[in-house]
């Protein structure tokens, strides 16, 4: 098993990347909790949201690594 070196993670990347990651897990959830309250406009808005957030984590994790 190898080590991961983190020497290229810096602090801003670490914070955007947690504040992202937080985000989505709880857009995502509260689209779950929406669908099982039967409010699905609701939870399907909880959901496009997450996915965006998703979307715009990868991009800005590409940009990261070039």
């Amino acid at each position: 098993m190898a080590t991961t070196s983190l020497d290229a993670l810096t602090t801003g990347m670490f914070v955007t990347s947690l504040l992202l990651i937080l985000f989505i897990g709880s857009m995502v959830s509260m689209s779950i909790m929406r669908f099982f309250q039967k409010k699905k406009v609701q939870g399907t808005v909880y959901l496009v949201v997450g996915l965006a957030a998703l979307v715009t984590f990868i991009v800005m994790a590409s940009g990261w690594s070039s």
